[in-house]
């Protein structure tokens, strides 16, 4: 288990056991295992599935830890300060990962509910990759 309380940006998501790893990416396998309130769980996943989708992109993306099974797109979702893979409800609703603890009380701090991301919140944004 790796403690994502220090970690440093915005977005989350994204695994070093992807093709596009980046150096910050934590391991899958280390932020497994985590006990959520069964209500917050919820919520949390709610919030994540209703982000404002920031980057759009075709293809698929199947789960790291079951192969088999296709569970979105290589997309990023937003709710205008942090970013989100697509995938990441998925991931959380399925294997119970952790979340950086500054992500979840970002969510709590909303209300548990994304709110209006206008074109300028997407251009402030902490990217995982270069700039679109």
């Amino acid at each position: 288990m790796i403690d994502l309380t220090g970690w440093p940006h915005r977005w989350y998501g994204r695994w070093k056991e992807e093709v596009d790893a980046h150096a910050d990416d934590a391991s899958i396998h280390d932020v497994v295992d985590s006990e959520w309130d069964a209500q917050e769980l919820k919520r949390v996943i709610a919030y994540l599935e209703s982000g404002v989708m920031a980057i759009a992109s075709p293809g698929i993306v199947e789960s790291l830890l079951d192969p088999a099974k296709i569970i979105g797109t290589p997309s990023w979702k937003t709710d205008g300060v942090w970013l989100w893979t697509d995938t990441l409800a998925y991931y959380l609703s399925v294997h119970t990962v952790r979340l950086p603890p500054a992500f979840v009380s970002h969510i709590r701090d909303n209300g548990y509910r994304v709110p209006p991301v206008g074109d300028d919140a997407l251009k402030g944004l902490d990217w995982p990759m270069p700039k679109p």
